[in-house]
């Protein structure tokens, strides 16, 4: 668990990594920009 008390499983962590790899696809985010669009 973190700070918060809110514990994050592997499938959420799978959810995650699958959304933001479609986005950037779709999105056609160039790789030196990828840690920007994630903090969005």
């Amino acid at each position: 668990m973190d700070k918060l008390g809110v514990s994050v499983s592997a499938i959420d962590c799978d959810i995650l990594r699958s959304a933001f790899r479609k986005s950037v696809i779709e999105d056609e985010i160039p790789e030196d920009r990828w840690r920007d669009h994630a903090v969005q």
